[in-house]
């Protein structure tokens, strides 16, 4: 009566099993079982049973506690291991006198790359290279004397093929604990401060923007009054030649100058857009001979250049300046042609791309959702790391002085998040570059203007 219905056969069976054989299974051991109580509740118990043999009796005895509570305690530690071990933080726990660890959570084991085994050997300093044991002693001094009861401090973690990421740490000591221990918990920053760096640079694009505006305008102006006056000198004159040929220079000069005004307008999102219905297939293979003429210039010069384009999903329409688009599809053929001295192929092309919120996440001004997606991909020089963060920079050129004004990226950055789309840019050195334009595509049913779908 004191044990579930479902047990009691079972019990029933062992001791006519015993009185028969004399083989004891539980006699002079403890074991769990569940007992039930009056009420018709089970709990989880730890049973002994002992046995006596008096006047040719024979008893026994069985020793009962209830260890629910324990269990509870077991569940639940048991469930915050998995926790911890599932963290998307890096949880690290170490011996607080020899540092080494005691256990590591399965997300930090996997970004540091070591296993169990080896962590076991390893301390947290090993794997931080800006810290040696006596610098780490003198971090976690404040949690020794108990001034404080955590801190937190941002480091570098190495990997163990050698690869380094930023890494916030917050630690704290328990005392109580046998050995006493320090726990880590660990957040890697990358993502972090990859968003802080562009938020930064998007302050400082807009404050740029305002100055490059305000000049723009003003420059424009004097050079539509010194473009109106050549030509009036021009068809005043006599004809000379060597006035002409001045005057010839004074338009140029004026025209070169607009051209410039209108990057630096583009570029800090001041120029009024023109926008219209594009299909964004058509319009890229609308540039097909535009965009042929760029690579003939390097053909001409010696270089053996391929252009080819990829047109994909041509029913997506997006919604864009298509003069300012043409001016942005140009500027990135020319900077993949200048990429290639020694020759190489640029891929152009189009596709319908969803994009998700994890890829969203790590490109700035990107939001989820359906897109008409541009790249233009070359086999050039590549970018490196350092050059790849300033790409977008106003005036930032790699060129020689007198071959960039380092507006182009520029003036693409501006025009593409003023229509409220955003870029990607994969590269590696050596291998190439592909630069993706993310254009948020409008609805189906949305005819494409005819004459927008040439381009210039």
């Amino acid at each position: 009566i004191l044990m579930p219905e479902i047990d009691q056969k079972s019990h029933n069976h062992s001791i006519e099993s015993y009185l028969k054989s004399g083989e004891r299974r539980i006699i002079g051991t403890t074991r769990e079982i569940d007992g039930l109580r009056s009420d018709g509740n089970t709990f989880r118990a730890e049973l002994s049973v002992s046995e006596d043999r008096s006047e040719g009796s024979l008893y026994f005895l069985g020793l009962l506690r209830d260890i629910s509570d324990r269990k509870r305690a077991e569940n639940l530690s048991a469930r915050l291991g998995r926790i911890l071990e599932e963290s998307s933080n890096e949880i690290y726990v170490f011996d607080a006198e020899t540092f080494y660890f005691l256990q590591v959570n399965r997300g930090a084991r996997e970004n540091l790359g070591y296993s169990m085994e080896e962590l076991k050997q390893l301390r947290p300093f090993d794997f931080k290279p800006e810290f040696n044991r006596k610098k780490f002693e003198e971090t976690v001094s404040s949690l020794r004397d108990g001034s404080e009861e955590s801190i937190l401090f941002e480091t570098i973690h190495q990997r163990k093929d050698g690869t380094t990421y930023p890494i916030e740490a917050r630690l704290q000591l328990f005392e109580q604990e046998s050995p006493p221990i320090f726990v880590a918990i660990i957040q890697d920053v990358t993502r972090r401060n990859l968003a802080e760096e562009e938020f930064r640079q998007s302050q400082k694009m807009e404050s740029i923007g305002h100055l490059t505006s305000g000049v723009a305008h003003e420059f424009n102006n004097m050079l539509n009054a010194v473009g109106g006056f050549a030509h009036l000198i021009r068809r005043q004159a006599e004809n000379p030649d060597l006035v002409r040929e001045w005057i010839d220079e004074v338009i140029s000069a004026s025209e070169q100058a607009a051209s410039l005004t209108s990057q630096l307008l583009s570029f800090s999102r001041k120029h009024p857009l023109k926008e219209r219905i594009l299909g964004v297939g058509d319009f890229v293979a609308g540039h097909e001979k535009l965009l042929g003429s760029v690579v003939e210039k390097a053909v001409e010069a010696g270089r053996q250049i391929d252009l080819d384009f990829c047109i994909q999903d041509r029913e997506v329409r997006i919604k864009s300046d298509p003069t300012q688009l043409s001016q942005v599809l140009l500027n990135l053929a020319i900077n993949a042609r200048d990429a290639m001295p020694d020759g190489g192929r640029i891929e152009i092309g189009t596709q319908q791309i969803d994009v998700a919120p994890e890829y969203a996440e790590r490109c700035q001004g990107a939001k989820t959702g359906r897109y008409g997606m541009i790249y233009v991909k070359d086999t050039g020089s590549g970018i490196s790391a350092d050059i790849l963060l300033r790409i977008f920079d106003p005036f930032f050129t790699t060129k020689a002085e007198d071959e960039g004004t380092g507006l182009g990226l520029s003036m693409v950055h501006g025009m593409v998040h003023q229509s409220g789309g955003f870029l990607d840019v994969e590269s590696r050195v050596g291998l190439g570059t592909t630069f993706k334009i993310f254009m948020p595509a409008v609805e189906d049913d949305i005819t494409p203007e005819e004459d927008d779908i040439q381009g210039f």
